[in-house]
Parts: structure tokens; sequence; C-alpha cells
């Protein structure tokens, strides 16, 4: 059985568009919403805390036949995200877009996602996340987006 990891926002979900439309326009080389928006901390704490916006997030374009592609292929899909909201918000984005995966696995902001890779005997990740790349090259395939 093979397993491949996949991040959510920014890999799958369209995060970074949603964001500037809510907040506005910003440097998009910055990775972190804070250095995006220094001068409305506040409001993207409110956008990243709130799990109704995250209904409402696009696919990326490609993703959603890609994973089910891989699926059909017999490939496990574990995803596993950092999002700050419960998880059956995430499960239910997944259902409602028809993304298939075998696993979903929430981790803590700021904790690193190899140990739920290694539980699921995943092979290999797509990650965006500068932080989280940095845990997790040298220990297992990445794949960065």
């Amino acid at each position: 059985m093979t397993v491949f990891t996949f991040d959510l926002d920014g890999c799958v979900s369209e995060f970074s568009h949603y964001a500037i439309h809510k907040l506005g326009p910003c440097d998009e080389s910055l990775y972190s919403l804070e250095e995006r928006w220094p001068d409305k901390i506040e409001q993207v704490y409110r956008l990243v805390n709130n799990p109704y916006v995250y209904l409402d997030l696009e696919l990326i374009p490609g993703a959603k036949q890609g994973l089910i592609e891989l699926h059909k292929a017999g490939i496990k899909i574990h995803i596993c995200t950092s999002r700050p909201i419960p998880e059956s918000f995430t499960a239910r984005w997944l259902l409602d877009h028809k993304i298939p995966f075998d696993w979903l696995d929430t981790v803590d902001v700021g904790v690193s996602k190899f140990e739920f890779c290694k539980m699921r005997g995943s092979v290999g990740i797509l990650e965006d996340s500068p932080f989280q790349i940095g845990e997790l090259v040298g220990r297992i395939r990445v794949l960065t987006y």
C-alpha cells in the first residue's frame, strides 16, 4: 500500500486568494499572513480562525482531478493540515468537494507533520509551508507547491 500526504491550504485549496479578496492587496511573495498584512493582524486572526471561511475556499485548478487519479491508481490519500479549526469543518469541505481521502489529521500550528506522515506510512508530502518543509526535508520526500 502506498500512502501520500497532502497539505490543504496552498496545495489543494486556495486560501491565499480568499484572504486577498477579504483583506486587500499584499506582498504575495511573503508566506505569513501576519507579514503580508502587518497593519491588519486582528482581521487576519479573525479570518484564519473562522471555521466557516474554510467552507468557502475554492480548489486549486487540477488538484481535485489529481487526487482522484491518484486514488483510482490505488494511492491512499492522507490529508494533513494545520487549520486552526475543528476537523469536522475540514472533513465537510473535503466531502462537499468530493475529494477522496483515507485519513485526515489536523496538526497544531508550529508542530511538525512528520510524525503524522510516519504514523500513516506516507512516502511523501505535498507542502507549501516553509516551516513544515524545513522540518520534513531529509526525513521524507517533500514536493513543494
